[in-house]
């Protein structure tokens, strides 16, 4: 599911931790992970979807595809 990074089957503060991590250079992310990371789908990792998935993990509103189901081909990727 998208801003699942840690692809633990939910979605909570430590996959924002790790997105903002990521965001600067302090985590690296395989092809999989970069793409739930990018939670609002612009092409990069910023603050913005790491604060999109910390909204989700408590249970607010956000404008972002956190939470989506995803379905990716692993052999294109």
């Amino acid at each position: 599911m998208i801003g699942d990074v840690d692809i633990s089957d939910e979605i909570d503060a430590y996959d924002a931790i790790t997105i903002l991590r990521a965001s600067i250079m302090l985590e690296n992310f395989d092809a999989l992970q970069n793409i739930l990371a990018d939670v609002n789908d612009d092409g990069v990792i910023d603050a913005i979807d790491a604060f999109e998935v910390l909204r989700f993990s408590v249970g607010l509103e956000t404008t972002s595809n956190a939470g989506q189901p995803i379905e990716i081909d692993l052999n294109n990727i």
